[in-house]
């Protein structure tokens, strides 16, 4: 079986456990979020990749995305949000799992729901509005889809790329530490550091990291080469 097949099935095999209680329903609308976590298949060689923003300095967090009275579901949440942000439009996106929700630092239930890019409605959709980014020239599947994505600036200020199983490996990985006041430990959080195709330099941790290590893990039916943090110990930033 190839990557792409065997990551395909563990995910759209996945089911949430249901805690106690359900983080989705005990949360009323205005507390709830949803992130889309936007898969690319590369058949070319057998590779999974993630589409990343960097959030804009002016937001205060990265909690998710917040529903609105008009999303009918947490997925419509995500697909929205990530609309609005990116310019990906929802029809290309086909969602194959939600995931166990995570409670940020700000006490919002935030949801992960995982879906797989349709190349051809995505290249079809944003060919007929005419858009293209041509800040990236356009060689690899990866940069084919950057190419067409826009950033909101209010809310985004850099769009990337990495491949899933980065988020599985040491070599980038390290541990933060929060302390309190009197020296205990508070909380912990996953960094890494990472640097894209062209080039540019990233660091992804707390919430985003957190859910992206969970997903990996999912995903690809196998644990980090690092330890884990668990959702009591982790920081949702």
């Amino acid at each position: 079986m190839t990557t792409i097949a065997a990551v395909l099935n563990n995910l759209k095999k996945y089911r949430a456990p249901v805690g106690k209680p359900d983080l989705t329903l005990a949360a009323g609308r205005e507390r709830q979020a949803g992130v889309l976590i936007a898969l690319i298949l590369d058949y070319s060689d057998d590779s999974v990749h993630v589409i990343l923003t960097l959030r804009s300095s002016s937001l205060r967090t990265h909690s998710g995305d917040k529903m609105d009275e008009s999303d009918e579901s947490i997925t419509s949440t995500a697909l929205r949000e990530t609309s609005e942000e990116i310019n990906l439009p929802p029809s290309a996106i086909d969602v194959i799992s939600i995931h166990k929700p995570a409670i940020s630092m700000h006490k919002i239930t935030v949801t992960p729901v995982c879906g797989v890019l349709s190349e051809n409605i995505f290249f079809r959709e944003l060919a007929e509005s005419n858009q293209q980014n041509n800040s990236v020239t356009p060689d690899t599947l990866t940069s084919r889809v950057l190419s067409k994505l826009h950033a909101n600036k209010a809310e985004v200020e850099s769009i990337f790329t990495a491949p899933l199983l980065f988020f599985l490996k040491s070599r980038s990985h390290s541990v933060q530490v929060f302390f309190g006041i009197n020296g205990e430990v508070t909380h912990k959080a996953h960094r890494f550091e990472y640097k894209d195709e062209y080039g540019r330099d990233f660091l992804i941790w707390g919430l985003t990291a957190y859910i992206l290590v969970e997903v990996a893990r999912i995903a690809f039916g196998r644990d980090p080469d690092f330890d884990t943090i668990s959702a009591d110990e982790s920081t949702k930033a």
